[in-house]
């Protein structure tokens, strides 16, 4: 499994996959997801 890159949003459970192929965005300091916009990691 490749690591994911130390900047890119973790998904702890409370968050799904985008359709898109990527992780929820997670807000700094939020601990709700912000929402599809940042595709750090693909999970194809």
């Amino acid at each position: 499994k490749e690591k994911m890159a130390e900047e890119a949003p973790q998904n702890n459970g409370t968050c799904d996959c985008c359709e898109s192929g990527g992780w929820w965005s997670w807000q700094p300091g939020n601990t709700e997801c912000g929402g599809c916009g940042h595709s750090y990691s693909s999970h194809s």
